[in-house]
């Protein structure tokens, strides 16, 4: 009896080194892979993707480190988007740091889903601006057009055309964003005051809906404003975008309700109400056409 009691006792300790050996091996080889990845060797090969897909020079200056504490993060510093030659300086945006944490193991479902949990910008600076004949800084698609064959422009593809790339079935999902110290400039050729705004907190909650607050200097004039809208892939997938927001600039107060058009192109104010500082109220519906 008690050599048979040692026997099973063997196998099930046997059976439990087998189990705790199958779990803790990925473990350990994942956590070593994560605590020694160098995410900075590719930094070069990822400026040069990024450009090549806006037609704009993307520079990654600083370092690219993955972090382990919290979850795993992607920690980017020092990025730079080039302006076009004729913008009044050489940058479009400039980020300080950008850290992008993600649930690495979406990526493995089916369909593949990319789970944005958080992504954090500090240090901003964003100047769009439109030259005199009509350019603006933030198309980027007006040089890969521009560079199209003539038998393209023409509506016939060339014998050698590589073939259409195919998009990659991934969804993506944001749970949250925040900006610290965020500097905004709009500039319009010949003009010589343009608009200028900056944040000094911007917090999106972005899982299925879309909550935005935030606080900051617009025009040298302290305001605040809050956001509540449908999930916010709705305005890359060119759908009407539902939205009730508030807001307070200059002793006025807005609130609202409407739709965003065609990706950001236009504006429906079906219901919004504004209380001035002198106290009289307007009301009423307004539509916007913004761009394009």
């Amino acid at each position: 009896m008690a050599a048979n009691g040692s026997v099973k006792k063997s196998r099930f300790g046997l059976l439990t080194g087998l189990v705790g050996a199958v779990i803790l091996v990925p473990l350990v080889g994942g956590g070593i892979f994560l605590a020694t990845f160098n995410p900075d060797q590719y930094r070069a090969e990822i400026a040069d993707f990024l450009s090549e897909k806006l037609g704009r020079k993307v520079s990654l200056n600083g370092t690219m480190r993955l972090k382990i504490a919290g979850g795993p993060a992607l920690e980017v510093n020092d990025i730079v988007l080039a302006n076009p030659a004729w913008a009044s300086r050489p940058e479009m945006a400039k980020v300080g740091q950008m850290a992008l944490a993600v649930k690495l193991g979406s990526l493995l479902q089916s369909p593949r889903r990319l789970d944005v949990e958080r992504v954090t910008l500090s240090d901003t600076d964003i100047q769009l601006e439109t030259s005199a004949s009509g350019q603006k800084n933030w198309d980027f698609a007006a040089k890969t057009e521009s560079a199209a064959s003539p038998a393209a422009q023409d509506g016939v593809a060339p014998a050698d055309a590589a073939p259409a790339a195919k998009k990659l079935p991934l969804v993506i999902t944001l749970d949250q964003l925040s900006v610290k110290d965020l500097r905004f400039a709009m500039r319009e050729a010949g003009k010589a005051q343009g608009t200028a705004l900056r944040t000094k907190d911007l917090s999106l909650q972005a899982r299925d809906k879309t909550v935005l607050a935030v606080t900051g200097v617009f025009n040298q004039q302290p305001f605040s404003a809050n956001l509540k809208g449908d999930n916010w892939l709705a305005l890359l997938d060119k759908q009407p975008w539902a939205f009730a927001a508030e807001a307070k600039y200059l002793d006025n107060d807005f609130s609202g309700n409407g739709k965003v058009l065609d990706m950001g192109k236009a504006l429906d104010l079906a219901d919004f109400k504004l209380v001035s500082s002198i106290g009289s109220t307007v009301t009423g519906n307004l539509a916007v056409k913004l761009a394009g």
